[in-house]
């Protein structure tokens, strides 16, 4: 049954829309998922590059992330992490990038400055600034510039979907060189954010929601798009990757959606670190590799 959130009295809207509530063992997923980050950066570290400039942020900063199988014409998969954007960090996730450097892609993680420091605004121009430098630089760490995936989770699939509306200076991103979209476990009204007790953090007013909602932008470009929700997610919670679905559907913008069987928001961490699992053998089938 579709949930609306604001029909939801405050302490829905917490168990619906705050995951560190809906999962009581968020700490335990993020501590095991920071220990297999660690261990991905040990082994991919002979030849990858870590903490490359992008921008002039205080945390823009992006790792090129490649074992010896990557070659001049591997895809790119530009990572953007989540965390409400206000939390977490790239060097978090990095055990995401396995199964796309084991297949010979080249997985860009990119690092963002986090609210309250900066707006959401900021962080949006902070992820167009990193997908620009892909398409301009990348290309000299052996990838394809002609070949850019965006792939987000939680607020980082919102950046992801921000993007879909964004325009870009002439010569540097062309809206064919991104051949698709991920975007997993999104929140894309951020007016649902700004009702919750995170955007003490977060520092939302309504000015700054609608400029950052997805769901009221016009989609500019027409990537691919696989969307996933965890079957274990509360059902407000899914209801935003549905909303997306549906607002690429409403603009013929071709859209999987996928229901990731017994998967939380933060499960996510873990299973996006399989090569094997079903979600992740879908995202590696559209890179053709």
């Amino acid at each position: 049954m579709k949930t609306t959130w604001s029909s939801l009295t405050p302490q829905e809207r917490e168990a619906h829309f705050n995951p560190r509530i809906a999962v009581p063992s968020a700490d335990t997923y993020l501590e095991n998922a920071a220990k297999a980050a660690a261990a991905a950066r040990e082994r991919l570290a002979g030849d990858s590059r870590f903490d490359v400039r992008y921008g002039s942020g205080a945390k823009q900063t992006v790792d090129i992330l490649k074992g010896p199988s990557s070659d001049q014409a591997a895809p790119l998969v530009l990572f953007v992490h989540g965390g409400y954007w206000r939390a977490l960090d790239k060097d978090d996730h990095t055990h995401l990038a396995l199964p796309f450097v084991d297949a010979g892609a080249v997985f860009l993680n990119l690092n963002y400055d986090l609210c309250p420091d900066v707006s959401v605004s900021t962080i949006a121009n902070e992820i167009r600034a990193g997908l620009i430098w892909a398409a301009q630089h990348a290309g000299g760490y052996g990838g394809d510039p002609n070949r850019i995936f965006l792939y987000g989770h939680s607020a980082g699939a919102h950046l992801a979907g921000m993007m879909m509306a964004e325009t870009f200076p002439p010569d540097t991103v062309h809206t064919e060189q991104v051949r698709g979209v991920f975007a997993i476990s999104g929140i894309y009204e951020p007016e649902v954010a700004r009702t919750l007790s995170v955007n003490e953090e977060i520092g939302l007013d309504a000015a700054e929601a609608a400029r950052n909602n997805v769901l009221q932008r016009t989609p500019r470009h027409t990537w691919p798009t696989l969307v996933a929700a965890g079957e274990a997610e509360p059902s407000g919670w899914v209801e935003q990757s549905r909303a997306f679905e549906a607002l690429l559907r409403g603009h013929d913008i071709p859209v999987e959606f996928v229901t990731a069987e017994n998967c939380n928001h933060f499960s996510f961490l873990e299973i996006l670190s399989e090569s094997n699992h079903p979600l992740v053998t879908k995202m590696l089938q559209r890179l053709d590799v």
